[in-house]
């Protein structure tokens, strides 16, 4: 099996909302490259809800919780889910057709950290209902060896299947290494695949790679190899089939075209996405909707 190469290599972008929230992302450059059927995914902290209950469309929105996040995320959305992401979890919206959502730390003073994934929609499945997909910590496929630890998110690798499914098939794998311990992950040819490497330092088709910078990969070759050098190191694996489909994008909204994405704006301007009470102005304390859950 040939060997996958580094196309690129780039330092994430900070972002700051507000006191309390980081993210360490793609922008605005990395971005407009090619990791379709990926849009965003970024590396974020927030010690303080930051944002209200806000419109998604047209596209899937994640929010993977570190297993080293000292607490989790409480969420919510309009079709009447409330529920969870503990450290260690992953939770999927399917925005579809539209839907209202909020997510915050489930508590006042220690700083969660995270992803905030974002996924592109095939064009014939944008218009679905919206719907949610949450894989618990304990449910994560693991793997440990070899000064390897491989958790399997979405998709599979190295033998392991996350038990999920997607409208848009792709592979999300973390990774934590060992001083010297060695990756590898064999990819299709034509699969889009990039690293965001959270700590320590790794050698990539024999390319350093330091924190803090994304790895995009190009697409003729079949195994991706990762090797850490004198430290420990944390990094994650993105990986799908592009799509090749055009969107137009206005904030968390997505459509296959101008007049959808107009249609989809002033239909969120109308109420259309359905209503949602922040959490902020909840009297009741948080529950588990664990049966809204597909």
């Amino acid at each position: 099996m040939n060997e996958r190469h580094i196309s690129s290599i780039q330092q994430l972008t900070k972002e700051y909302i507000g006191s309390g929230f980081t993210a360490r992302g793609m922008g605005d450059a990395v971005a407009a490259m090619n990791v379709d059927p990926f849009i965003l995914a970024a590396l974020f902290t927030m010690s303080e809800p930051t944002f209200p209950p806000h419109p998604h469309a047209g596209f899937i929105v994640a929010t993977y919780m570190l297993p080293e996040s000292p607490i989790g995320f409480v969420n919510q959305d309009s079709t009447g889910l409330v529920n969870q992401i503990e450290p260690g979890a992953i939770h999927f919206t399917v925005a579809g057709s539209g839907t209202l959502h909020e997510e915050q730390p489930e508590r006042a003073g220690p700083i969660a950290s995270g992803f905030q994934i974002w996924v592109d929609l095939p064009n014939d499945r944008r218009d679905i209902a919206p719907y949610a997909v949450s894989l618990a910590a304990d449910a994560v496929p693991i793997a440990r060896a070899a000064g390897v630890e491989i958790r399997v998110l979405a998709g599979s690798s190295n033998g392991l299947r996350a038990p999920i499914d997607l409208p848009t098939p792709l592979r999300i794998v973390d990774l934590t290494l060992n001083a010297g311990g060695s990756f590898t992950q064999e990819l299709e040819p034509g699969e889009n695949a990039f690293l965001i490497m959270h700590a320590g330092d790794v050698l990539v088709a024999g390319e350093h790679v330091e924190a803090g910078q994304l790895v995009r990969t190009d697409c003729a070759g079949g195994d991706l190899n990762v090797t850490a050098g004198e430290r420990p190191a944390r990094l994650t694996l993105f990986a799908g089939m592009p799509l090749s489909q055009r969107r137009e994008m206005a904030g968390p909204i997505v459509a296959r075209d101008g007049p959808s994405l107009r249609d989809l704006m002033a239909r969120a301007r109308r109420g259309g996405f359905g209503t949602l009470i922040p959490f902020a102005v909840k009297a009741a304390p948080l529950t588990h909707n664990k049966a809204a859950i597909q």
